[in-house]
């Protein structure tokens, strides 16, 4: 947007409001493309997340099925007297505890986990959208300018129109048309005295030599 120059109402057209916005349009898309990076990337953290915690589910499923066959197996030896095997059994079964809890542990972190994204992902995202924010402020009262000019020419138009309408209705030189109309009037007066005089005079003539009278018209 050229805001230095002074823009007239016979410029605004559908054309150049549209190219008006043409640095904010790319700016914007600037931004979209800085946040879809950002969402790109923690979708990714998150989609590596959950690949850990089914890690973890099945680590741990495989955990108890194993905790499973040993219970079975300490409660066999032990039935038997085998009593030394039976707490190397029940040995293993607590470590498998021990790594049981741990993996639970962890599955409840990655549960609770509010995953962020990357801190210059975001950076760069918020000031794309900054610099769409500060152009749009700019762009918005551009628009408000250009529609104030507008609006003046409606009105001097407007006003234009209805002197144009008063013109149409009267005649700027009829008072000539008068000042003719007195002329008019006293020359064909005068044509008519004239016309009535000399008619009057041949007549006179005609009846001195006893002619019949005949009146011409002019």
């Amino acid at each position: 947007m050229n805001e230095q120059k002074t823009i007239t109402a016979a410029e605004i057209t559908p054309e150049f409001i549209e190219e008006q916005a043409t640095e904010i349009k790319g700016l914007a898309q600037r931004a979209k493309k800085a946040a879809d990076a950002y969402m790109a990337d923690l979708n990714q953290r998150k989609a590596a997340l959950e690949e850990q915690a089914t890690g973890y589910r099945e680590q741990i499923e495989a955990n108890k099925k194993q905790r499973k066959v040993l219970a079975a197996k300490i409660n066999d030896l032990s039935s038997r007297g085998m009593i030394d095997e039976a707490a190397e059994a029940d040995a293993k079964v607590e470590a498998l505890d021990k790594t049981i809890s741990v993996l639970e542990r962890k599955l409840k972190l990655i549960n609770i986990a509010e995953l962020k994204g990357d801190p210059k992902l975001y950076k760069v995202a918020k000031d794309a959208s900054a610099a769409v924010e500060a152009a749009g402020s700019g762009y918005r009262h551009h628009m408000v300018d250009l529609r104030g000019t507008v609006r003046a020419e409606i009105e001097r138009l407007e006003k234009m129109e209805k002197e144009l309408l008063f013109a149409s209705q009267g005649n700027p030189g009829w008072y000539a048309v008068q000042a003719f109309e007195k002329v008019d009037r006293h020359y064909r007066e005068l044509d008519r005295i004239a016309r009535e005089t000399k008619e009057k005079a041949a007549a006179e003539r005609a009846a001195e030599t006893n002619k019949p009278f005949v009146q011409h018209i002019v």
